[in-house]
C-alpha cells in the first residue's frame, strides 16, 4: 500500500485564495523595477560592511578588544565565575606573553564596569604592580547581585596604564543568572 504511489494527503486540494488587484499590481512593480531594486539592495548590503568595518576599527582605537593594544605589552585574560549567587567571586587571570622582549609590565590596573543596580563589586579597582612573563596572576573580586530579579548582566574587565585611559586588553563576562537568597 505505501509503495503504490503518493499519499492521500496529496489528492487534497488547497484553498488558494484568488489574486487581489493589489498582488497584481505589486508583482508587476517588482518585475519592471528589479533591476533597480536589485542595485538598492546591493547599496545597503556594502553600506553595511562598511559601517561594520568602521564600528570594528573603532572598537580595536578605544581597546574594547580581547588583544593587547600595543606590541611590546602583550597581555592574555582569561575570567572565571564561581558560585550560584546571589554572592560569586569573580577570577580575573592575567598573563604577560611578549616573546620579543623579556621585559615585565608594571604600573597596571584592574577597572571594571558593570549595571550597579545589578551588581555590586568588592574591589571594584584593583593595582597590578608587575606582570613577569610567563607567569599566570590571579587577582579575585566579589560580586553581589543585588537585585530580586531574575536577570543576569554584563560584566567589563579593563586593563590598563595609570598613565594611559585607553585599555590594553578588555574582557566581557556574561554573568549567570543568580540563585534566589535563600535563609536557613
Amino acid at each position: 500500500d505505501v509503495l503504490h504511489g503518493p499519499p492521500k494527503e496529496q489528492q487534497v486540494k488547497i484553498d488558494v485564495p484568488k489574486r487581489t488587484k493589489l498582488y497584481v499590481d505589486q508583482t508587476l512593480r517588482e518585475k519592471e523595477q528589479a533591476e533597480n531594486m536589485y542595485r538598492i539592495f546591493q547599496q545597503d548590503l556594502i553600506r553595511l560592511k562598511l559601517l561594520t568595518g568602521k564600528e570594528f576599527l573603532q572598537s580595536i582605537q578605544a581597546g574594547l578588544n580581547p588583544i593587547a593594544k600595543t606590541k611590546t605589552d602583550a597581555i592574555r585574560i582569561n575570567a572565571e565565575v564561581h558560585g550560584l549567587g546571589p554572592r560569586f567571586k569573580l577570577t580575573i587571570k592575567l598573563q604577560n606573553t611578549s616573546a620579543a622582549t623579556l621585559s615585565p609590565i608594571i604600573d597596571l590596573f584592574l577597572s571594571f564596569t558593570y549595571d550597579e543596580n545589578i551588581y555590586n563589586l568588592n574591589p571594584n579597582y584593583i593595582e597590578i604592580p608587575i606582570l613577569i612573563n610567563g607567569i599566570e596572576y590571579g587577582f579575585c573580586s566579589f560580586v553581589t547581585c543585588i537585585t530580586d530579579k531574575a536577570i543576569s548582566d554584563t560584566i567589563k574587565v579593563f586593563v590598563c596604564r595609570r598613565d594611559s585611559t585607553a585599555p590594553l586588553i578588555s574582557a566581557v563576562i556574561n554573568m549567570p543568572i543568580a540563585e534566589p537568597n535563600i535563609s536557613i
